[in-house]
């Protein structure tokens, strides 16, 4: 078999392919089965949409010696015939990652999915962070008190404009430990930043990234 496609799951997998004789074998299987089922059908190579769990699998199969290709899901989308389902999807995997034209992912590695989760985790954490900035700031201001903007600012004023505030003891007791859970994600971010900073340096490629305008030891890494 030159080529197997695999519609990924978190429980069952859709595989899809074509046998030398011209056999189309595609069905439904279990987890614990995926890869006895592609060692038992020895394709030259695999194919999977690059999204959830993708580069997990693809570092397996890699380290059997299959080759890997990750494919974009936007550039499957245009094969899918039909109703939407795990086998149309199977089959639409096959038929792009046959084309001569189509770019692959690369399989990431342990190395760069660990810098991925941590710039995921970091961008959530700076999310949640401007949000409860601005819930913050918003009920403030219905008691007249206005914050500059950016989180700097915020953190420089927040504590001694609650203090100078005059509020009730329900309204101070509440302001105090929002700025409590404040903080608590400020140090979050802070030792991710400082995390990505000391695997900046240990980078070489990352450290010639970092001499470009505005390319700092967080981004360098991406």
């Amino acid at each position: 078999m030159r080529l197997l496609a695999i519609d990924l799951g978190k429980q069952s997998f859709h595989i899809h392919g074509i046998t030398d004789e011209g056999e189309v074998i595609s069905k439904k299987v279990s987890r614990s089965k995926l890869e006895a089922t592609v060692l038992e059908l020895a394709p030259e190579s695999l194919a999977m949409e690059a999204c959830a769990s993708a580069h997990h699998w693809g570092r397996r199969f890699e380290a059997k010696g299959y080759r890997v290709r990750l494919i974009h899901p936007r550039f499957v989308k245009p094969f899918v015939k039909g109703s939407k389902n795990d086998a149309v999807d199977a089959e639409a995997i096959h038929e792009a990652a046959l084309r001569p034209t189509m770019r692959f992912v690369p399989v990431k590695t342990i190395e760069q999915q660990d810098l991925q989760m941590l710039h995921r985790t970091r961008d959530r954490l700076i999310t949640q962070r401007t949000g409860l900035i601005n819930h913050i700031r918003g009920l403030l201001g219905e008691y007249g008190v206005v914050i500059p903007d950016g989180a700097f600012r915020f953190r420089k004023n927040i504590r001694s404009a609650v203090e100078d505030a005059p509020l009730s003891e329900l309204a101070s007791d509440n302001f105090n430990a929002l700025i409590a859970e404040f903080q608590v994600l400020d140090a979050r971010i802070t030792a991710i930043d400082r995390k990505l900073a000391a695997i900046c340096r240990k980078d070489e490629q990352c450290k010639r990234l970092s001499t470009l305008p505005g390319v700092g030891p967080v981004v360098a890494p991406l």
